[in-house]
């Protein structure tokens, strides 16, 4: 795992990982894995709530197309809030808005928590409409 607060490309890297969490010791280690292993909700079930992001978690994962079975990578993130609890989402749309985020507040940890509003917004039309998930800065 790296441990830094460079935000990683996430292009045809196998096993590439990203983590703000300062995870200095064993403690600490233990929850960061239980963390990134089981988060605490799910990104989808926060639709128009706000998190207090902290810190940021964010790896490589392989997943299946749903028409050809092959497998792609895709990142799945996980935001954790200032209390410490953990939200996972392999949305590319909350994906993009982290990188954002982070392009303008910063890398975290964010003492100062970022707060966002978790949306759900439509893409294209007719037999083409997907709902994709974004983060909004409140």
């Amino acid at each position: 795992m790296r441990m830094s607060n460079e935000m990683i490309v996430f292009s045809n890297i196998e096993n590439a990982c990203y983590s703000s969490v300062k995870a200095e010791t064993k403690e600490d280690k233990v929850k960061l894995y239980n963390i990134s292993t089981n988060p605490d909700y799910k990104v989808a079930d926060m639709i128009n709530k706000v998190i207090a992001i902290k810190d940021v978690y964010a790896e490589v994962i392989k997943m299946p197309d749903k028409e050809t079975g092959e497998l792609y990578d895709t990142v799945r993130i996980i935001l954790i809030d200032k209390d410490g609890k953990s939200y996972q989402s392999i949305s590319k749309g909350i994906y993009n808005s982290i990188q954002k985020i982070m392009a303008l507040m910063g890398p975290p940890t964010w003492e100062d928590p970022i707060k966002v509003e978790v949306k759900q917004i439509t893409r294209g039309s007719g037999n083409e409409v997907r709902h994709v998930q974004i983060l909004q800065m409140v």
